[in-house]
């Protein structure tokens, strides 16, 4: 039987900490959520369902909007190139984390039996991530946008550690099947843990959405970040689109990301978008990426024109002209930076002038997530199967544009509880 919000709320404050999902120990813990006790199968798991790409899954290295300048990288090739893979990886790494923490509190609150992927229940529990209370609302045989589902999870924020109307703030809703095969998952990172995903750096209004299917044999993903750091002081990745596809040992990636400040000349030609398909061999751990860059105003969806008729090392060279006249006049304004300035100026000149950018239109290597410059490859053996895999996207599209991107909201899925 399903309970609902108007008849009754459980408090139940928990006190037990979660060291497996402890905040200090967090990324050391990733991989070791345990499988829920009350499933023998290890893919009736939310996390299961989130592939795995290389590099660091801390989202702060490649979505801090912060700590991170535009100014510093570009029209460097190598700095953008290491940006690309961090900000993929992140980014799926913010989903896992998500997901991850979630299944870490169905199976590591032991004393707290009600704690369940398919037994109905509404409780309150003490997040182990960032201490908060939050009310946990698990609901039966739900339909969303005309699909039926076999359940439906609420996790709310509860600042004031119950729930009285207007001071509940969503933090997590999924809706799922059985086995996770099939599930939507939206999510608000910073509600969900404030300590792990703090708004000073994500800013307030961030938002995920992950998608996923499983059909026996490929495990798809597709995932939306959109406000990235809005309402901060530096406006540097605003949304992520991701999509994963997981078989055979291969996970083909294509993605799209919005600089909405990013600009050459004047501030009026501001905002493009990095469009990037790619491939990972987890065999080998070598990965490749094909980079394109465009205007984010742009409404291409084929990957021919985005990716291979608008090579980033191309734009980039394209560009280098009017980047010089831009780091000047950055320099006026930056006089104690101006050293340093004009030493990275000499250095992208000579890169520009005398070897040009070694990868973008071309292949970008990675290797266990470092990114690997292409004079420096000899061994083209860890890269083969993901080479082969990008020749297979050629000729695909994207679900939607670049404009599109840089113009999504993620919202909630369902509309707020009645009263």
């Amino acid at each position: 039987m399903t309970l609902t919000n108007t008849k009754v709320v459980f408090i139940l404050l928990l006190t037990t900490s979660l060291s497996l999902l402890a905040c200090s120990s967090m990324d050391d813990d990733l991989d070791a959520a345990a499988p829920n006790e009350n499933s023998s199968n290890m893919r009736e798991q939310l996390a299961s369902n989130c592939n795995v790409l290389p590099g660091g899954n801390d989202p702060s290295v490649g979505l801090d909007t912060l700590s991170n300048d535009t100014l510093k990288i570009f029209p460097n090739d190598t700095i953008f190139h290491k940006l690309l893979m961090q900000c993929i990886a992140s980014s799926q790494g913010m989903a896992k984390i998500v997901t991850r923490s979630i299944d870490g509190t169905v199976s590591g609150q032991g004393t707290n039996y009600w704690m369940s992927y398919y037994a109905p229940y509404l409780g309150v529990y003490s997040s182990a991530n960032d201490s908060r209370s939050k009310q946990w609302n698990l609901e039966q045989d739900v339909t969303y946008n005309g699909r039926a589902w076999d359940f439906h999870l609420n996790i709310l924020d509860l600042p004031e550690g119950v729930a009285p109307d207007n001071t509940e703030v969503r933090a997590v809703e999924a809706f799922y099947d059985y086995g996770f095969n099939n599930g939507i998952v939206t999510f608000s990172p910073t509600d969900f843990d404030a300590v792990r995903f703090p708004k000073k750096i994500f800013g307030p209004d961030i938002m995920g959405a992950l998608t996923f299917a499983y059909d026996g044999s490929t495990t798809t993903n597709e995932l939306y970040l959109t406000n990235i750091g809005s309402n901060n002081n530096v406006m540097y990745i605003r949304n992520v689109y991701l999509h994963t596809e997981s078989s055979n040992g291969c996970i083909a990636i294509k993605a799209m990301i919005d600089f909405p400040a990013l600009w050459f000349d004047t501030k009026g030609n501001s905002g493009f978008t990095a469009t990037v398909i790619g491939a990972y061999d987890s065999a080998t751990e070598g990965a490749v990426l094909y980079s394109g860059i465009v205007r984010n105003s742009s409404t291409e969806k084929s990957v021919k024109s985005l990716v291979l008729e608008h090579p980033s090392d191309e734009v980039l060279a394209n560009y280098y002209p009017l980047w010089q006249n831009m780091m000047k006049d950055s320099e006026k304004n930056s006089s104690h930076e101006a050293s340093n300035d004009n030493n990275e100026t000499d250095s992208n000149q000579k890169s520009a002038e005398n070897v040009g950018y070694e990868v973008g239109g071309n292949v970008g290597y990675y290797l266990k997530g470092k990114y690997v410059p292409a004079s420096s490859v000899g061994d083209k053996m860890p890269y083969l199967k993901a080479l082969n895999k990008c020749l297979d996207m050629v000729d695909d599209v994207f679900p939607i544009s670049p404009y599109k991107n840089s113009v999504n909201q993620v919202e909630w899925m369902v509309l707020e509880k009645s009263r």
